[in-house]
């Protein structure tokens, strides 16, 4: 039988913040023909109404600077991140020296099957402030890249540095087949101190 409607209504959409895509092929006696291109993403929310990301896509939660390491004379920074409520492609995150404009931007796309979700940036200078920026990717049936809005931090060597005065380490010492040593410290008036 033919069907002259482009219509359908779908029962028992799922409102606890699950995403939906859709996609249709015409069916016939004779074969199918290929998948439509998929819709946008959207999601219920309690008031019954769709909220599109037409504008833009699940961005990357709980973006931060895990840790860094002094490399000689240059600094090694790991990020750290968590993924989007809904699924994507991957991730894109960039880095920049803030107030070197001669400096390029720098640029990683990752795959959003990395396990743990962190990168190491190593080489970065000491005496330079950075950007770093994060952004989810989706890649959808037509092929052309879409990305969340930016998730940025920034990071400077100094200030993440503070001083102490009188630091004390005792010769070390066993207890119990352990090795122990007494550390003491001033606590200098800072207010990234805590």
């Amino acid at each position: 039988e033919e069907v002259s409607h482009t219509k359908a209504i779908i029962r028992n959409i799922q409102r606890d913040n699950r995403w939906y895509t859709f996609r249709v092929a015409a069916v016939t006696r004779l074969g199918y023909s290929s998948f439509s291109t998929t819709t946008k993403p959207f999601r219920l929310n309690s008031q019954n109404e769709s909220q599109k990301s037409s504008s833009t896509i699940a961005a990357p939660k709980n973006f931060l600077l895990k840790d860094f390491q002094l490399d000689s004379n240059t600094i090694n920074v790991t990020l750290s991140w968590q993924k989007p409520d809904f699924p994507i492609y991957g991730y894109q995150i960039s880095w920049e020296a803030q107030n070197d404009p001669s400096l390029l931007v720098n640029t990683i796309d990752i795959s959003s099957s990395l396990y743990p979700l962190e990168l190491t940036i190593p080489l970065l200078s000491m005496h330079t402030s950075y950007i770093f920026k994060i952004r989810s990717l989706m890649i959808p049936d037509d092929d052309q890249i879409q990305m969340s809005v930016p998730v940025s931090i920034k990071f400077n060597y100094e200030e993440e540095l503070f001083s102490i005065r009188n630091f004390y380490l005792s010769e070390p010492f066993y207890i119990n087949g352990s090795i122990k040593t007494d550390i003491s410290w001033n606590k200098i008036n800072d207010y990234r101190i805590q």
